[in-house]
């Protein structure tokens, strides 16, 4: 409907789509709207905190980045503009299982279930400290 009010006039767009006319002008202002503006002004901060960050921070840190710069604002708006301008947190990365690893994931022998150290098994058996 935006891209044919140049060729059209708002009347007859809003009456070929079945909308009110005073619905579509007041769509077209919304841009100029105080919480449009406040929403410019978030997404800067945002945007710096989360890259100040190094990609980590999610809604939860950058909405407390921005209550120390004295901003406030909802959890539900920061993660709303954070998800608007493409930024995710990266996540952390999960320690890969090895069967090297003794149940405590250290390659020793020590192992936390036991609290003993065992020594190598010499002669078929290993004997307990």
């Amino acid at each position: 409907m935006e891209k044919l009010q140049h060729q059209y006039g708002a009347d007859a767009l809003a009456e070929a789509l079945d909308v009110s006319e005073s619905g579509f002008v007041a769509h077209c202002r919304k841009e100029n709207r105080q919480r449009r503006k406040k929403d410019v002004e978030l997404r800067a901060l945002i945007v710096q905190s989360f890259e100040q960050s190094r990609n980590t921070y999610g809604s939860p840190r950058v909405r407390l980045d921005l209550r120390e710069l004295g901003h406030r604002c909802g959890k539900n708006r920061v993660a709303r503009l954070m998800r608007e301008s493409g930024l995710r947190a990266r996540r952390k990365r999960r320690l890969a299982r090895s069967s090297a690893l003794h149940g405590c994931g250290k390659r020793t022998l020590f192992c936390r279930a036991t609290d003993h150290a065992f020594e190598p098994i010499v002669g078929g058996k290993s004997t307990p400290y």
